[in-house]
């Protein structure tokens, strides 16, 4: 049995080499957008199931992140600007 004659044309392959790192990025990058999503947002229910653990890790540490500024402690003024400054003015008992 001899091997099929396949013209040169179809030999090339359909996405140029060039673009191939870009193409390969791109469909890595959405396909980890898609996973992200899935695992944190997407409603599957009420029911448990196997992403909840991951979810309330998450959530967790978003609050965190968020009540950092709400847990500190407002800045209060210093000393010097608290109390009133002396009068310039001189006295009339003089």
């Amino acid at each position: 049995m001899s091997k099929p004659n396949i013209p040169e044309d179809l030999k090339q392959p359909i996405v140029f080499q060039k673009y191939q790192r870009f193409i390969r990025l791109g469909t890595g990058t959405f396909t980890a957008g898609i996973m992200a999503y899935l695992v944190l947002f997407h409603d599957f229910g009420e029911q448990e199931h196997c992403f909840n653990p991951i979810r309330r890790l998450y959530k967790s540490q978003l609050d965190r992140l968020w009540s950092v500024g709400q847990a500190a402690p407002a800045p209060t003024a210093p000393a010097e600007a608290a109390s009133s400054p002396p009068s310039q003015t001189p006295s009339a008992t003089s």
